[in-house]
């Protein structure tokens, strides 16, 4: 993304802006606010990757027994069929 940047760059600009007497409370606790809100958004998106990627095995398992699954109810379905009892 243009634009977008990082969580080091943000510690590293507010690391350094401590320093400068000229900048307000207001815009140092903004700039810390902006970096851990960088980080913590980071750390969300690792974490959503990686629920996926268990999702997405998960699924793949699940799909590894739909024959079984398939085999196994039409076995169910013939020993729950009614006898025909011939007259």
């Amino acid at each position: 993304m243009v634009g977008r940047k990082s969580a080091r760059e943000f510690s590293t600009r507010n690391t350094m802006d401590a320093q400068d007497p000229d900048r307000t409370y207001f815009v140092r606790q903004r700039d810390a606010l902006v970096s851990e809100i960088s980080l913590s958004l980071e750390q969300v998106l690792t974490n959503l990757n990686t629920l996926n990627r268990s999702l997405e095995t998960m699924i793949t398992v699940g799909k590894e027994f739909e024959s079984v699954s398939s085999l196994w109810s039409s076995f169910y379905d013939t020993l729950n069929k009614p006898e025909e009892t011939e007259e």
